[in-house]
């Protein structure tokens, strides 16, 4: 009997639109970045606390998107998010982030609409209970248990409403793994703005993630063969480029290999990768 495909690939992929951004990734590990995400002024002003003045308002968050789609599959992917592309197996990935990845949460119902914005009226309440127990000083057990509920609350509240999208993109099966709120911290996310705000600042606040170490997912060599599936670029001439980077390479995925003891070993990780690299075309052909 003829197995029929699965419409769930065992790999989540990673799209990129330039060979020199897939060498970064290479480089460095995926690299969280901004989102812009629209939103209600109604929403919005509950999960900021302030008068929304404008239209089209929403709100940026640092996030790493993949789609779990058969590669056969995800030439829509590669239209709009371009043709390179790195997979992570699926169960590694879930094993590493599975407290933050998940997949969106496609929204039709206008009823499931209404219960968003309820929670966000929800944010507001706890905030401001938040708020009054954090001046409450010292602090006794109970209350100490309460702020600590509190947090926990806003944090599940803001992931929710960060997995949020319309149904129009359902075709991307996408996942999402989405920093937490951090008030005043290179990640934080930005509240209450006009898209056209957003456009201007992106490169700014993308470039403030780059600089921290923890704004990428890193896989140490010890894991990079497992947790590596893919590593796909769009033209078969430019397969060539991507194994020289790799061979050459002194860092992998975040970390740099400088110990003679781990030049012997890195070289088995490398020619590991290396038989992972594949293009478009052959997968078009081949597939």
């Amino acid at each position: 009997m003829k197995k029929v495909p699965s419409i769930n690939a065992s790999s989540f992929f990673h799209f990129t639109r330039k060979i020199s951004s897939l060498k970064l990734i290479l480089k460095n590990g995926v690299r969280f970045s901004y989102a812009f995400e629209r939103y209600s002024d109604s929403l919005i002003s509950n999960f900021c606390n302030t008068k929304c003045s404008y239209q089209d308002l929403g709100v940026a968050i640092p996030m790493i998107c993949f789609c779990d789609t058969p590669l056969t599959r995800a030439y829509q992917h590669m239209d709009k998010y371009g043709d390179y592309m790195i997979g992570f197996n699926k169960d590694y990935l879930i094993s590493c982030y599975g407290n933050a990845l998940n997949p969106v949460f496609y929204i039709q119902s206008l009823n499931v609409e209404d219960a968003i914005e309820e929670i966000s009226s929800i944010y507001a309440e706890t905030c401001k209970e938040y708020d009054c127990l954090t001046k409450i000083t010292p602090y006794d057990e109970s209350t100490q248990m309460r702020i600590t509920s509190l947090g926990l609350r806003k944090y599940n509240l803001r992931l929710l409403v960060g997995l949020r999208k319309p149904m129009s993109f359902y075709d991307e099966r996408e996942w999402r793994i989405i920093y937490d709120d951090n008030k005043g911290q290179v990640n934080e996310w930005k509240w209450g703005l006009p898209e056209a705000e957003y456009e201007k600042i992106k490169k700014d606040i993308n470039n403030e993630l780059s600089e921290d170490f923890d704004s990428y997912i890193t896989v140490f060599k010890d894991n990079i063969c497992d947790a590596i599936s893919h590593i796909v670029v769009k033209k078969e001439s430019q397969i060539p480029k991507i194994v020289d980077y790799i061979m050459e390479s002194k860092k992998l995925f975040g970390y740099e290999y400088k110990r003679e003891s781990d030049i012997d070993e890195i070289k088995k990780v490398k020619m590991n990768l290396v038989s992972k690299i594949t293009s478009v075309k052959r997968i078009i052909s081949d597939y």
